[in-house]
């Protein structure tokens, strides 16, 4: 088969079946606008390490980003490694070429002063505990955005990660499982994250009242005035508007995570714990 052809079967049939919907339609994306328009018509044990090397560099003349096209090395090295297992090709040629690299940018988490800034800022706002919990444990965006009450035990202070809220193609904002087993975790909520989540509760139950038969009764912690769930796009905008109201320099919501990863570490926590508190799989991760 040629390339575009193996592409279309490795991803319908082995990478659909492994992947996220939302990773699987960005491979789709990359195969269907670079890889297979560049070199899809190569017969597939004729593709030469030439043909990859000219893929990235018009990839990369076309002002694609370095983590795109390192993404789009990766995504084909595995169709190829998938087409040499089942005896397609005798050779993977991503293997003979130079993976795309990356200029890693030395992490800037924010400082104590300005973490503070942040949740002073914060306080009365709605959904403002959304920001302490990020701070604090570092959930990452989706995690937070898809806790429910059930997930909260305020009265054994702990707090447990069963799912992520995700937006699908064709499907909206829907919850989705853990990436891994480490993923899934159970927390220790600090006492004043337990104290701000309570009297959240509290709002967030004069609200429901408030909306009557408009409250659509999910369950999410954050939510929006009727109980239907945040986009992470709004989320972002609210988090940004924070920083400008807090006075604070812009920095992605992400950076929340890496503040609450260098602030745990900085205090004396041990390294496993970061790690278990994170959900990375990997200690080297967290470090």
């Amino acid at each position: 088969p040629t390339v575009a052809v193996w592409m279309g079967e490795y991803l319908d049939n082995v990478a659909a079946r492994r992947v996220r919907p939302t990773t699987l339609e960005r491979y789709r994306s990359l195969a269907r606008i670079h890889i297979v328009p560049r070199i899809g018509h190569h017969r597939l044990d004729r593709l030469q390490p030439e043909h990859v090397e000219r893929l990235y560099t018009a990839m990369a003349a076309d002002g694609l980003a370095p983590a795109s096209v390192l993404q789009a090395h990766r995504l084909l090295s595995r169709a190829l490694k998938i087409a040499m297992q089942r005896g397609r090709i005798a050779r993977n040629v991503c293997t003979l070429v130079d993976a795309p690299s990356l200029d890693h940018h030395e992490i800037e988490p924010l400082t104590v002063t300005e973490a503070r800034a942040i949740l002073d800022t914060a306080r009365g706002r709605r959904n403002g505990a959304r920001w302490a919990v990020a701070l604090a444990l570092g959930l990452r965006q989706g995690e937070a955005l898809g806790l429910q009450w059930p997930d909260l035990d305020l009265d054994n202070g702990t707090l447990t990660v069963r799912r992520a809220l995700q937006r699908q193609k064709g499907k909206g904002l829907v919850l989705v499982e853990p990436k891994s087993r480490a993923g899934r975790r159970t927390i220790a909520l600090p006492e004043p994250v337990a104290e701000l989540l309570r009297a959240h509760r509290v709002v967030q139950n004069a609200e429901r009242l408030h909306a009557g038969s408009e409250w659509h009764a999910h369950g999410f912690v954050f939510a929006q005035r009727t109980g239907l769930p945040i986009d992470s796009r709004a989320d972002r905008r609210d988090w940004d508007q924070l920083l400008r109201d807090a006075g604070v320099r812009p920095a992605r919501l992400h950076d929340a995570r890496h503040t609450a990863a260098t602030t745990l570490l900085l205090m004396g926590v041990p390294a496993r714990v970061v790690m278990q508190i994170l959900g990375h799989s990997q200690i080297g991760l967290t470090l």
